[in-house]
């Protein structure tokens, strides 16, 4: 699991186990971060970490006709 804490608490990505799970992207509040065993941290501008993903969409007409994508919302 990858995580990028922010004042919040923190995202993170699961990238092992089931394949119906990896790369999984999930924000966790400052409780669920102790609940699971990691020291919640504020980041500043020195300590903050990377984006763990990114999404780009140059315009809504992808082809690729995902059934869970949101970009047919638009």
């Amino acid at each position: 699991m990858k995580l990028r804490h922010e004042n919040w608490g923190a995202w993170a990505r699961v990238d092992g186990g089931d394949d119906s799970i990896r790369g999984t992207l999930v924000a966790l509040d400052h409780d669920a971060l102790r609940a699971l065993g990691i020291a919640p941290t504020t980041p500043t501008a020195t300590n903050h970490s990377a984006p763990l993903e990114v999404h780009m969409a140059v315009n809504a007409r992808c082809g690729a006709g995902c059934k869970s994508c949101y970009l047919d919302a638009l």
